[in-house]
């Protein structure tokens, strides 16, 4: 992510094209509970959060329910 930022920033043609036409958001892990215990794409309830940006339940998902809105 260090990369993608610090090109987004910078003062080439092509990153100021980007910021001119496009909105990025920028979002961090969302996953820390699972990844501490050695889950990459799963909670720590054992949710694959990566299938649950359509319709995100607040009290089961509830860092990808508030990166949402």
């Amino acid at each position: 992510m260090e990369g993608i930022i610090d090109f987004l920033v910078s003062d080439t043609k092509e990153a100021e094209f980007l910021r001119e036409n496009f909105i990025f958001k920028i979002i961090p892990m969302l996953n820390i509970d699972g990844v501490i215990h050695g889950n990459n794409r799963c909670s720590l309830a054992g949710v694959d959060l990566n299938r649950r940006w359509k319709e995100p339940n607040k009290k089961i998902h509830p860092t990808v329910y508030e990166a949402k809105n």
